[in-house]
């Protein structure tokens, strides 16, 4: 679980390849919002990332506190993930960047440590 996680260069490919990015994005993701602010209302685009395990999704984040939920229960809400790459402050291509939309009320979880160590994140080393 360290920065870059693989499953990146797989939704990439996967988009180049003419997938959909709100379908490409297994349910059985793992979904990370980096912070402790509260989650934005339902109906509010806001980022997050992905991966297949918590850390891998958790790596891709540099904050020291992170939400989770899963790419399944965010659908299953009525909500959306949609992949789209995108950079960060320090301008490193996020792979794992998803766009969230959630539905009916929020899934993800209080805020936890990221349990991915800070080096190992993405700009650890910024």
């Amino acid at each position: 679980m360290k920065f870059p996680h693989p499953c990146g260069d797989e939704l990439q490919w996967r988009i180049l390849h003419g997938e959909d990015p709100t379908a490409i994005i297994p349910d059985e993701y793992y979904v990370t919002k980096g912070g402790i602010a509260p989650v934005p209302d339902c109906g509010t685009v806001f980022s997050c990332t992905v991966g297949p395990s918590l850390g891998d999704a958790a790596c891709a984040l540099p904050y020291g506190q992170i939400r989770w939920t899963t790419a399944g229960a965010i659908r299953a809400g009525g909500g959306l993930v949609i992949w789209i790459a995108e950079k960060s402050r320090h301008q490193t291509t996020n792979l794992q960047h998803a766009n969230i939309v959630e539905g009916v009320s929020t899934t993800f979880s209080d805020p936890i440590a990221n349990p991915v160590p800070k080096r190992d994140r993405i700009d650890g080393d910024k």
